[in-house]
Formats: C-alpha cells, sequence, structure tokens
C-alpha cells in the first residue's frame, strides 16, 4: 500500500505541474493538425448524436481540454480527476469559453471511492487507463453509465517497437523508479477488458506513418504532407496485422 501511495503521490505531483497556461483552444484544435484524427474522429462522432441536456462525464479530463466540445454541443458535462491543478485549469477553461454553466469539475481519485450519485449518457476516458486496473476501471465506469449508455476510449497502445521505446524514455521523465509500471497496454489487452460489462460499436486505429508528419510539423511547422500520411494510414489499418503497430487506438462501446 506505501509503494502504491509513493506512486500516486509521484503522479498527482507530475499532474500538478503540467497545469494549462493557454486555455485559448480546446479538443482537436489544441493538437498539431497531424496528430488531431482520433480527436476530430471523437468529435464528428458527438456531433452525430443529440447532446442536448444529456449528461456526460470527462473520466480523467485533466485540464478540461476534451470537456469543452460536449459542453457547447449542449451536454452537462463532468469532468473528474485526481490533479487540483488540472481542475482549476479545466474550470478556467470553461469560463474563457463561456460553458461554465454547463460544466461542474471535480478532484476525484478514479482509483478510490467516486463521489457521484448520477449515470451518464455518454463518458469519455482519453489517454487515462495506462494509470489504472483495466477490469476495474471498466466495471466503475459500467457503473455510472445508463442503459444503453456509451463509453469513448481514445488510448495510446503498445505494439510498435520504436513508440514503445519512446514512451520508455517518456516515463523515466516522470518516474525512474516506477517507469515499469507506466508501460502502454496493448489493443487486445484493452478490447478484451471491455468484453464483460459492454459490446464494441467501433474500433479505429490512428498514427502510423502519420508520426512523421508529425515529427516534420513539430520541427519545421509545415503541415502540407499530412493529407498523404493521413491517406497511407487509411490504406494500411485496412490490413488487420497492421493495426499492432498503429500509436493510438479508439474504440466506442455501449453498456450491455
Amino acid at each position: 500500500m506505501q509503494k502504491k501511495d509513493e506512486f500516486k503521490e509521484i503522479l498527482v505531483n507530475h499532474f500538478n505541474k503540467q497545469g494549462a497556461k493557454d486555455f485559448q483552444s480546446y479538443g482537436s484544435s489544441s493538437f498539431l493538425k497531424s496528430w488531431q484524427e482520433p480527436y476530430v474522429y471523437m468529435e464528428k462522432y458527438l456531433n452525430s448524436k443529440n447532446l442536448e441536456d444529456t449528461n456526460f462525464l470527462d473520466y480523467c479530463c485533466g485540464t478540461g481540454i476534451h470537456s469543452i466540445y460536449p459542453a457547447k454541443l449542449g451536454a452537462q458535462v463532468t469532468g473528474i480527476d485526481f490533479s487540483s491543478n488540472s481542475i482549476e485549469s479545466a474550470i478556467e477553461r470553461s469560463k474563457f469559453f463561456n460553458v461554465e454553466d454547463k460544466c461542474q469539475f471535480l478532484v476525484q481519485d478514479a482509483e478510490e471511492g467516486i463521489s457521484i450519485q448520477q449515470k451518464f449518457d455518454y463518458i469519455i476516458c482519453v489517454q487515462s487507463l495506462l494509470y489504472l486496473d483495466l477490469n476495474e476501471t471498466f466495471s466503475k465506469l459500467s457503473k455510472l453509465l445508463k442503459d444503453q449508455g456509451e463509453l469513448i476510449i481514445i488510448e495510446s497502445v503498445s505494439g510498435n517497437y520504436l513508440f514503445d521505446l519512446n514512451r520508455v524514455k517518456n516515463t523515466k521523465n516522470i518516474s525512474l523508479k516506477f517507469s515499469s509500471s507506466l508501460k502502454k497496454l496493448h489493443s487486445k489487452e484493452i478490447i478484451k477488458n471491455t468484453k464483460r460489462y459492454f459490446k464494441i460499436l467501433d474500433e479505429d486505429y490512428f498514427g502510423f506513418t502519420t508520426t512523421v508528419s508529425y515529427l516534420i510539423e513539430s520541427k519545421f511547422k509545415v503541415s502540407f504532407l499530412n493529407k498523404f500520411f493521413f491517406g497511407l494510414d487509411y490504406l494500411l489499418k485496412k490490413i488487420p496485422l497492421l493495426r499492432r503497430y498503429f500509436f493510438t487506438m479508439l474504440i466506442i462501446l455501449k453498456k450491455v
């Protein structure tokens, strides 16, 4: 228990230091164009739904980057995160985009007891499964959803050797002692843990050759090659064996 508490403290301190200084963007527009695909996909899906007056949970919301979009579509959004600084930033972001009346942000630890009594029509969990126990998390998310409620997961996944090496480097910057506890999950592992609670409505993969355009855009501020690499990834992910080499997976799940 002491080791777990120490690890949690390191993570909280890490994310507290990441507090947003710029509140003038949200959702997919917060990222370089070459890295926007999974978030654009999620936003298009949400836009296809009638979110007016629905209850929406951003699970491990961070600084609220992805909370604003559903709020602008009329949803009542709750965001939870264990970083108090992140929650303060999320509140400021909602004020900047004039949706503070549609949002509430709470300091809550997803691994501990969550003091939320209501159930939600939609839940998103973006780039956060890495820090959580999978089976326990999907059990909690299922209980938080209404019948027929939907869950959207976006997660960086393991499978590409080069991407995994980069992840090891990044996790060591967070904690040398606990870097092995921050290894990326394989997509099959995530999907396996969903099956007890959800059925898959959609599954997609992003970020194979587009990592090249990301490097070009981030270093040289050039984005005209993005469409070429987007198209190449679109073709490559149609080959099931190649999906393991993609950086990010998106799955849309419905409660069973």
